[in-house]
């Protein structure tokens, strides 16, 4: 009788735990399938016993990363959608902070510090902090974690600066985030604290430490000497000078893994499709056919020797003699002998291609005897290109992005790429909100913090606070009908559904009034202003305007 999958399932699951009980699983098999070249374990159900540390350890999460690096240079499909990503989240102009407390000559004097601090915030190169988002980002999704230090004293535990005290970010990638050997971490073991793959755990498993260094990276223990082991207190209300941002999927995860793991290996291999096909079609260009005898003439060996050929064995003396052994005289042997000179020039096509392409001569020339046949190659393949756009399309389904942000190229009518796009979003609006939270607020309560302890900047009003009040600017959908979005927020503003603070952020009694301003600027010049049109062209008095003193 056939068996259900449900018994089946129920079956497997019961050995397992089975063996586990037994002793049988010494640990989760340390393998990630990404990078697993063996199908059969690819495919194979694994108790997890520990951490997700343990199933991407040391060289394999190297070689994980190697594996997405390697993609986003090589395969246009993987940078596009990393790229894609970056530049929907973070933007040309994005990670612009306002601030919202009560005390406005606070906001203004704070958002004018930290402007000018964001215009060289990286700590390498001297980057504006919207190109370090960006790289941030691309970072977070090629290697799943990272590290950004503030170039600071850390007030929270008191530890010097750990570069020169220039106040700017430093990134840390993936690889560069490792372990101490067990007799470097033994003083920190002694005060109860834990490693894992370069995450410091205290008594209660909370994350308070990681160990960053850029001499050691990619190694699976980083040496003390050449390493930053980063402290920080979860209880301090004050901000550390070090966070830690991660693509996590679990609450208890440790390390994060870039959710470009599930699809790396389909990226690979759109890669490989492409490079076989484009190969295959340089190839075809070039060979179109053959030339090919018509007529009964052969090249075998018996009809190409001449009716007169004999045998010629020379012997050590010089005498020549035939197969019957008689000695042949020499007036003879000039006819008789076919040197392999003669056998190899008789061998000769009478009409060679490569002499025939040399000189630029194809079909239409061909000597008689001679046909041209076209190659019937069949590739590259008709249908290369609908698979490559299923691949691609369930590659950025993966991500929750539709697959125009692979290919940037819509290809659908306007309400597919709407609704396309509708469901895009949100994948963005979350990352977005990940940079503001996890990395921005702090990166604003650390920066504005030093300001004020250094003079630059006066604390705001009692009764403010800080962390609440920052408002981060980022990049909205954009529309692909403008004067139709344009209509709908019209609408929504006349029926209260949508407010100018939802459309222009904290700003929006500034760009009010600016509006105002550029109104009555034109009036006083007597220009009519867009805003004071009717659809119908008349134009709309002032409210103060009492009409035509002659009606």
């Amino acid at each position: 009788m056939k068996r259900s999958l449900t018994d089946t399932l129920r079956d497997i699951f019961r050995r397992a735990a089975a063996s586990h009980k037994a002793g049988g699983f010494r640990g989760a098999r340390a393998q990630y399938s990404a990078i697993d070249r063996d199908a059969k374990l690819r495919s194979q159900l694994t108790v997890e016993t520990k951490g997700e540390d343990w199933q991407l350890r040391g060289y394999r999460r190297v070689q994980m990363l190697a594996l997405m690096r390697d993609n986003f240079r090589n395969a246009p499909e993987a940078r596009a959608l990393v790229e894609q990503r970056a530049l929907n989240i973070v933007g040309p102009c994005g990670g612009t902070l306002q601030l919202t407390t009560s005390d406005e000559a606070f906001n203004a004097a704070a958002s004018a510090v930290f402007a000018s601090w964001a215009r060289r915030a990286e700590f390498t190169q001297g980057l504006p902090l919207n190109e370090a988002l960006r790289r941030i980002q691309i970072s977070l999704d090629i290697g799943g974690d990272c590290v950004v230090i503030v170039d600071t004293p850390d007030r929270a535990s008191g530890a010097e600066a750990p570069f020169t005290g220039s106040g700017r970010i430093r990134v840390f990638d993936a690889d560069e985030i490792g372990p101490l050997s067990e007799s470097d971490f033994a003083p920190l073991k002694a005060s109860g604290l834990s490693q894992s793959e370069g995450l410091i755990y205290d008594a209660f498993g909370r994350h308070v430490g990681v160990i960053v260094s850029t001499t050691e990276r990619g190694k699976s223990v980083f040496r003390k000497d050449a390493s930053m082991v980063l402290l920080r207190d979860p209880d301090s209300p004050i901000p550390s000078n070090w966070t830690y941002l991660q693509s996590g999927w679990r609450c208890n995860q440790g390390r994060g893994v870039t959710p470009f793991a599930t699809i790396a290996a389909t990226l690979s291999q759109i890669e490989s499709i492409t490079q076989s096909e484009t190969a295959a079609a340089h190839l075809n260009s070039q060979m179109l056919g053959s030339y090919v005898r018509t007529d009964d003439r052969r090249r075998d060996e018996e009809e190409a020797l001449p009716d007169n050929f004999r045998p010629i064995e020379v012997t050590e003396s010089g005498t020549a003699i035939d197969e019957t052994g008689e000695t042949v005289p020499s007036e003879e042997l000039e006819d008789a002998l076919l040197t392999d000179e003669a056998l190899a020039e008789e061998a000769k096509p009478e009409f060679p291609d490569e002499l025939m392409r040399a000189n630029g001569v194809f079909w239409d020339v061909l000597p008689e005897g001679w046909e041209g046949k076209l190659y019937d190659t069949k590739r590259p393949n008709a249908n290369v290109a609908a698979f490559i756009d299923f691949l691609t399309g369930r590659a950025a389904a993966a991500l929750s992005v539709g697959k125009q942000y692979i290919t940037c190229d819509p290809q659908q009518s306007y309400s597919a790429f709407r609704g396309s796009q509708v469901l895009t979003w949100p994948s963005f609006l979350k990352g977005q909100k990940d940079l503001e939270r996890n990395l921005c607020d702090w990166l604003a309560r650390v920066v504005l913090g030093e300001a004020m302890l250094a003079g630059i900047l006066r604390p705001p009003a009692v009764g403010n606070d800080l962390g609440a009040s920052l408002f981060w600017s980022w990049p909205k959908m954009a529309e692909a009908n403008a004067l139709d979005a344009a209509n709908v927020e019209k609408t929504r503003l006349s029926t209260g559904s949508l407010t100018y603070r939802e459309m222009f952020g904290p700003s929006w009694r500034e760009r009010l009034a600016e509006i105002a301003d550029e109104v009555e600027a034109s009036r006083a010049l007597g220009i009519a202003h867009p805003m004071t049109v009717t659809v119908a062209g008349a134009v709309v008095p002032a409210p103060n305007d009492k009409g035509n003193p002659d009606e």
